[in-house]
């Protein structure tokens, strides 16, 4: 395997079969787990040491409706 752009050698330890922790979306308060994940890497070494979720069609319609329902509790307090 090699880096990509510098024909270097992978650097040990840069497995992605590691334990990691998968962050879900938060929406409207919710954890919400999505379908397709992005992995995060420490950008010294290429380590993957986190999965985030990333947010589909479905998620970020639900992640509006939410904003927009808060907003709305928020403008009624004013």
């Amino acid at each position: 395997m090699q880096c990509p752009g510098t024909g270097c050698d992978a650097i040990p330890g840069t497995s992605v079969n590691n334990m990691v922790e998968t962050y879900p979306l938060l929406i409207g308060g919710v954890k919400t787990p999505a379908k397709e994940t992005l992995k995060v890497r420490f950008p010294y070494t290429g380590e993957v040491y986190a999965e985030v979720c990333q947010a589909g069609n479905a998620e970020l319609k639900s992640a509006v409706t939410a904003a927009c329902a808060g907003f709305d509790k928020t403008r009624e307090l004013s």
